[in-house]
């Protein structure tokens, strides 16, 4: 599931776990896809945080699609954090 701030996802039938992470952690998104896996439009999708977490997403239907809109609102998230900041002010003693 993809919102405005985070994807989030649910892994395993018996053993259900949930992940999940906000774009502005995100700092690398990758699409994996082997030949047969472009023929079948499916692929794995990989986010790295700072923190050196890894978010794996395997079996993603139309990967490329979901790489493009992930990317995007990473770009979004942290454009803001990247805004110019007043100058810091250092005082001679």
């Amino acid at each position: 599931m993809v919102t405005n701030m985070r994807i989030a996802f649910t892994e395993g039938i018996f053993n259900e776990q949930s992940k999940s992470m906000r774009f502005q952690y995100i700092t690398d998104n990758v699409l994996r896809q082997s030949l047969w896996e472009k023929v079948l439009g499916i692929g794995n999708i990989a986010m790295h945080s700072a923190g050196e977490e890894i978010i794996p997403i395997n079996g993603v239907s139309q990967p490329l699609l979901l790489k493009k809109q992930i990317d995007f609102l990473v770009r979004k998230h942290t454009a803001h954090v990247k805004q110019k900041l007043p100058p810091v002010q250092y005082f001679n003693r």
